[in-house]
Formats: C-alpha cells, structure tokens, sequence
C-alpha cells in the first residue's frame, strides 16, 4: 500500500497525517496485508466458525449497587427530574 491510497483513506475519514505517519502506515498495512495472505492459503474445511472471538471467556452479568439520583446533580447537566444529561446542541 502506497502514501497516496493511505491519505486519501485518511481524508476519507477526516484525519490528517503527516507524512512520516503516512510512510508508517502504509508500511504497517502492507505488512497486514502479506500476513492476511498468507492466512488466506490455510484450509479451514474443517474449522467451526466462532460464534464470537472471546466465546467462553465473558463473565455473568451482575446487577450491582448504583449511585443514588442525589450523587449524579453534581455531574453538570443532570437533570434529577428526567434521570437524563442536557448538552448544548452541537449544529
């Protein structure tokens, strides 16, 4: 992968590079692209697909205690009558 696919998917996204970062970026993608080739040759016939990638490793969710309405008034914004957040519109 070269410099200009790499800032122009940069601009994509809106973010700015500068030209080491971009030099860096594409040496590293290229790199995982090689390697994702390299995965691509091994014969997965006989492998079952994963139903997530941390499957057997999540915990139980656990309801525990939470703050009172009267603790979450000093966070700024809290509106205790709603229990929701004001912000400033953004547009």
């Amino acid at each position: 992968m070269d410099t200009d696919t790499i800032n122009k998917l940069a601009g994509l996204v809106y973010l700015s590079l500068a030209e080491g970062e971009a030099c860096s970026l594409a040496a590293d993608l290229t790199l995982m692209e090689k390697q994702a080739g390299i995965l691509s040759v091994v014969d997965t016939e006989q492998a079952e697909p994963l139903f997530h990638f941390s499957e057997g490793f999540l915990r139980e969710d656990v309801l525990g205690p939470t703050l009172p309405p009267e603790a979450l008034s000093i966070l700024s914004g809290y509106n205790a009558e709603s229990g929701y957040f004001s912000v400033p519109p953004i547009f």
